[in-house]
Protein backbone atom coordinates (compact mmCIF):
# COMPACT_ATOMS: atom_id res chain seq x y z
CA UNK A 1 0.00 0.00 0.00
CA UNK A 2 1.04 3.62 -0.17
CA UNK A 3 3.42 5.21 2.28
CA UNK A 4 2.35 7.99 4.64
CA UNK A 5 -1.22 6.81 5.13
CA UNK A 6 -2.96 8.32 8.12
CA UNK A 7 -3.81 6.19 11.14
CA UNK A 8 -7.53 6.49 10.29
CA UNK A 9 -6.88 5.27 6.74
CA UNK A 10 -4.86 2.31 7.98
CA UNK A 11 -7.57 1.43 10.50
CA UNK A 12 -10.18 1.67 7.76
CA UNK A 13 -8.20 -0.68 5.50
CA UNK A 14 -7.68 -3.10 8.36
CA UNK A 15 -11.40 -3.17 9.18
CA UNK A 16 -12.28 -3.72 5.52
CA UNK A 17 -9.71 -6.49 5.05
CA UNK A 18 -10.95 -8.28 8.18
CA UNK A 19 -14.49 -8.09 6.81
CA UNK A 20 -13.34 -9.49 3.46
CA UNK A 21 -11.30 -12.17 5.21
CA UNK A 22 -14.30 -13.29 7.26
CA UNK A 23 -16.47 -13.54 4.15
CA UNK A 24 -13.85 -15.42 2.11
CA UNK A 25 -13.35 -17.82 4.99
CA UNK A 26 -17.09 -18.46 5.13
CA UNK A 27 -17.10 -19.53 1.46
CA UNK A 28 -13.86 -21.52 1.64
CA UNK A 29 -11.68 -19.13 -0.38
CA UNK A 30 -9.45 -17.66 2.31
CA UNK A 31 -6.42 -19.81 1.54
CA UNK A 32 -6.60 -19.35 -2.22
CA UNK A 33 -6.77 -15.68 -3.19
CA UNK A 34 -5.87 -16.59 -6.78
CA UNK A 35 -9.16 -18.49 -6.95
CA UNK A 36 -11.34 -15.62 -5.80
CA UNK A 37 -13.83 -14.94 -8.57
CA UNK A 38 -15.92 -11.96 -9.58
CA UNK A 39 -18.90 -13.95 -8.27
CA UNK A 40 -17.23 -14.24 -4.87
CA UNK A 41 -16.78 -10.48 -4.75
CA UNK A 42 -20.39 -9.89 -5.84
CA UNK A 43 -21.44 -12.25 -3.05
CA UNK A 44 -19.39 -10.25 -0.58
CA UNK A 45 -21.19 -7.05 -1.59
CA UNK A 46 -24.60 -8.75 -1.51
CA UNK A 47 -23.90 -9.79 2.07
CA UNK A 48 -22.48 -6.35 2.91
CA UNK A 49 -25.58 -4.64 1.51
CA UNK A 50 -27.64 -6.28 4.24
CA UNK A 51 -25.87 -4.29 6.95
CA UNK A 52 -24.08 -1.38 5.23
CA UNK A 53 -25.24 1.85 3.73
CA UNK A 54 -24.45 2.51 0.08
CA UNK A 55 -21.76 5.07 0.88
CA UNK A 56 -19.94 2.51 3.04
CA UNK A 57 -20.15 -0.05 0.26
CA UNK A 58 -18.68 2.49 -2.17
CA UNK A 59 -15.73 2.99 0.17
CA UNK A 60 -15.28 -0.77 0.48
CA UNK A 61 -15.36 -1.08 -3.31
CA UNK A 62 -12.55 1.47 -3.62
CA UNK A 63 -10.53 -0.38 -0.98
CA UNK A 64 -11.19 -3.65 -2.78
CA UNK A 65 -9.84 -2.25 -6.04
CA UNK A 66 -6.77 -0.90 -4.27
CA UNK A 67 -6.15 -4.17 -2.45
CA UNK A 68 -6.41 -6.39 -5.53
CA UNK A 69 -4.32 -3.97 -7.59
CA UNK A 70 -1.65 -4.08 -4.89
CA UNK A 71 -1.94 -7.87 -4.67
CA UNK A 72 -1.54 -8.23 -8.44
CA UNK A 73 1.78 -6.36 -8.33
CA UNK A 74 3.10 -8.85 -5.77
CA UNK A 75 1.82 -12.06 -7.30
CA UNK A 76 4.25 -13.82 -9.62
CA UNK A 77 3.02 -13.92 -13.19
CA UNK A 78 2.52 -17.38 -14.66
CA UNK A 79 3.63 -17.65 -18.26
CA UNK A 80 1.16 -19.34 -20.59
CA UNK A 81 3.91 -20.19 -23.09
CA UNK A 82 5.36 -23.66 -22.95
CA UNK A 83 8.93 -23.14 -23.66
Amino acid sequence: MQKNLTENTLTSYEYFLKSLEKYLQSIGRLNSMERVTAGDIRGYFVEASKTMKGITQEGYYRRLKTFFSWLATRTPKVSSSSG
